[in-house]
């Protein structure tokens, strides 16, 4: 077997290169210790990493392989680097591989440009080239001075108050921003704000729903676990009471958690319900558990003009996107898309809202959801749920109601129709009014 040729240090980029030494003006021989670290096998980059920079370079980091023990930090040591790169071997000194910060995000960047420069090793070939990622279009009306200086502005306020609007602020800096600004950013929020309020800030804002208020049914803690998932900064439990056969005494119950309910609604940016629906037994608006026991009545919940700030609706019970449930959800909610459905709920109901869970994230990135390339993002999000939950299913018809309009799931397509048209009124199962009446 042929000898392997010495490394050599290469000034100009401060990379080591695998190629024959030539004599050369502040050209070195690399020391042995540096050979010594290119033989043992490192690690794999991290699937994290790597399902961040390989979209941006178009390249396959398979074979990249990391180096970041005590001997690697003794040859970084030894050659005066925080991290070299030698073929597709990257080396770091102690404490210089954090892929998770973006000052170690920067530093990892800068040797992966190295891996590519050293030769046609990684390049893939034309025909194994993944697809670019598809540009994120609120990116491209991104503004960063605009952006650094509504989170200054929020973090004056936050250091007196919560950090709802201040993780808003962070979203697109967390989205859009190169990782040298992302770093400027942050560390301007640590000399703005205590340290334990700019980490979970900054945290929050790279979650879907960070920065809004998610609010459910008290009867539901499940669906609170939902909106931890997906990062809602906070979840409000509606009230709730006692169902009873008695017309009268529902009135006043309903009456009185519903008044309870008002000052959580007026914070909400996103409601999400389960559970009974009576849509179809002319009561739209009154939810249930499972063994109609406890429920809301949000036909009792009264605000000329509704809850403006609620932005995104979801719900898994049945009947909430025919004709009279919709009259109901959107005097409430006249700004919200609604994701329901027409017709029966699923019975897979917390396999749909695992399913929804999961699928949000997995777009990777922190949402704004008055913002309609999110909103679109979210309908698009939900439809893939319901067409590999309900395939072939012509019972349930989920689906979206947004300006006006029903565009719901037959089981093969998608169709169409006015919220209020006719032939979207609730089917009729049975009559509840005497014992369920409205105010």
């Amino acid at each position: 077997m042929a000898a392997e040729p010495p490394a050599k240090v290469t000034p100009a980029s401060g990379a080591l290169a695998r190629k024959p030494v030539t004599a050369g003006p502040g050209a070195g021989q690399a020391p042995g210790i540096v050979h010594d670290v290119l033989r043992e096998p490192g690690q794999p980059l991290a699937a994290e990493a790597r399902g961040f920079f390989e979209p941006r370079f178009g390249h396959d980091f398979a074979r990249v392989r990391v180096h970041a023990d005590t001997k690697a930090d003794a040859s970084a040591q030894a050659v005066q680097a925080r991290a070299y790169t030698v073929g597709h071997d990257l080396v770091f000194a102690a404490g210089q591989y954090h892929p998770q910060s973006p000052e170690g995000r920067q530093l990892l960047a800068h040797e992966l440009t190295h891996v590519l420069q050293q030769g046609p090793g990684l390049r893939r070939k034309p025909a194994d080239k993944p697809k670019a990622a598809a540009p994120d279009p609120l990116c491209a009306k991104f503004d960063f001075d605009k952006a650094r200086k509504a989170v200054e502005a929020q973090a004056k306020l936050a250091a007196k108050g919560d950090l709802l609007q201040l993780i808003r602020a962070l979203k697109p800096i967390r989205r859009c921003a190169s990782a040298a600004q992302q770093a400027e950013v942050k560390s301007a929020l640590a000399s703005a704000l205590a340290a334990d309020k700019a980490d979970e800030a900054w945290k929050a804002a790279g979650t879907a729903f960070g920065g809004y208020v998610g609010f459910y049914p008290g009867f539901a803690p499940d669906i609170k676990t939902h909106l931890g998932k997906l990062g809602a900064s906070e979840s409000l439990a509606s009230d709730t009471f006692e169902l009873s056969a008695e017309g009268a005494t529902h009135k006043s119950r309903a009456k009185k958690t519903a008044t309870a309910d008002l000052g959580d609604l007026g914070r909400t940016d996103i409601v999400y319900f389960r559970g009974h629906q009576y849509a179809q037994y002319k009561a739209p608006g009154l939810f249930a558990n499972g063994d109609e026991t406890q429920g809301f009545d949000l036909r009792y919940v009264q605000k000329a003009g509704g809850f403006a700030n609620v932005k995104l609706m979801i719900s898994t019970s049945c009947a909430t996107l025919c004709k009279e449930a919709v009259a109901v959800f959107t005097s409430l909610f006249p700004n919200a898309v609604i994701l329901g459905y027409r017709k029966s709920a699923p019975l897979q109901g917390a396999a749909v809202r695992s399913d929804l869970t999961k699928r949000i994230n997995e777009l990777n990135r922190p949402l704004l959801i008055d913002d309609p390339v999110d909103v679109a993002a979210i309908v698009s999000t939900w439809k893939s749920v319901v067409e590999s939950r309900h395939k072939g299913e012509t019972g349930p018809q989920p689906g979206i109601l947004q300006g006006g309009t029903v565009t719901y799931w037959d089981g093969s397509a998608w169709q169409t129709i006015a919220a209020t048209d006719a032939k979207n009124a609730c089917k009729v199962k049975g009559d509840f009014r005497d014992q369920y009446p409205a105010p």
